[in-house]
């Protein structure tokens, strides 16, 4: 295991220390509950997709509803993935404008 050492020339307080250990805590945590959050959209993107494609030949009622469900579910994933990830920009050039994330914040 590699050991980093501090800078002796630069005096950082050990509440400091403390307190960016904390937050790397909380930011590890997160990024953990966003990755398996989008995991579970990706299963579920999956398994819509996979029964959108079964009832997509089939004929009746019940196969129409099936695969109309299924869109809007597909639907629903897409606008929760841009929350989390940001909307991908489809347009080239000037202009574009920056993402929101899931912190809520725009860089």
């Amino acid at each position: 295991m590699i050991e980093i050492k501090d800078d002796p020339r630069v005096p950082i307080a050990r509440e400091v220390k403390m307190a960016q250990r904390a937050l790397y805590s909380r930011m590890e945590k997160s990024i953990t509950q966003l990755t398996e959050a989008t995991d579970r959209l990706t299963e579920a993107e999956d398994v819509a997709k996979s029964i959108q494609s079964q009832v997509k030949d089939k004929e009746g009622k019940e196969f129409e509803d099936l695969g109309k469900a299924s869109k809007t579910i597909q639907d629903s994933i897409k606008v929760k993935r841009e929350i989390i990830t940001g909307r991908k920009f489809e347009k080239q050039g000037y202009g574009q404008t920056l993402p929101s994330y899931a912190t809520g914040q725009d860089f």
